[in-house]
């Protein structure tokens, strides 16, 4: 499926994954842009890891507090860097540090969208200590 073919409200979280070169590909592509801004103006959730919050700035949508991977905090003009926590819920707006923040974002993301119980099923399944 393309992003042209994207029946957006069938989907209830935009999760935007990090690395280069797909951060800059996500952040330079308008269509991306565009659905990003639905997503936020509808309130529906939108995740981002490692460099990805760079991609959520050029949509204009970083206005809250936000986790990303160190030193790219540089190229995000909007919201307020946080170092000191792995995932930071800013509203509807998730973030993450890195790689090593991965299992912890997964299951904050599991705990909005599934809930409390399945979250705390999952996490005790994984052997996730934390």
């Amino acid at each position: 499926m393309t992003l042209y073919d994207l029946e957006e409200d069938e989907y209830d979280m935009l999760v935007l994954p990090g690395g280069q070169p797909g951060v800059s590909n996500v952040e330079g592509n308008l269509k991306m842009r565009e659905i990003m801004k639905r997503f936020d103006k509808k309130g529906k959730f939108i995740a981002a890891i490692c460099a990805a919050p760079i991609a959520l700035d050029a949509a204009e949508i970083v206005r809250g507090e936000f986790a990303c991977y160190p030193g790219c905090e540089k190229a995000v003009r909007g919201g307020s860097y946080v170092s000191n926590r792995n995932v930071v819920q800013s509203g509807h707006i998730i973030t993450s540090r890195g790689p090593a923040t991965a299992m912890e974002f997964a299951l904050e993301l599991l705990k909005i969208l599934g809930g409390e119980q399945i979250y705390a099923e999952v996490k005790e399944g994984l052997l996730f200590v934390k």
